[in-house]
């Protein structure tokens, strides 16, 4: 087995889905934040995770395009989820910021 070489991975071509990655990545926080009972302000947030309240809003409101890892380990330790329920893809149509 270890002198075996590896064969090249072929990954399918889905042309009658959606090409998801040409959708643009946008954060959900406001909709999280919204979504709590009782709902979250972002000045909570800012407390809570040790981010200013300037990023914050930047970050809801998708004015951002660059957030540190630290950031988002912050953000979403503060929220009680995982990193990747920050974002979401939207389509090109429902383009926002």
């Amino acid at each position: 087995m270890l002198g075996r070489k590896l064969g090249v991975l072929h990954l399918p071509r889905y042309s009658s889905m959606p090409q998801v990655l040409e959708m643009p990545l946008r954060f959900r926080l406001q909709e999280l934040l919204d979504s709590r009972d009782p709902p979250m302000s972002q000045s909570e947030l800012a407390r809570r995770s040790g981010i200013s309240l300037v990023t914050i809003n930047a970050i809801a409101n998708n004015r951002t395009k660059q957030v540190s890892l630290e950031t988002l380990d912050n953000i979403s330790g503060a929220l009680a989820i995982f990193p990747g329920e920050l974002f979401k893809r939207v389509s090109a149509k429902g383009k926002r910021g």
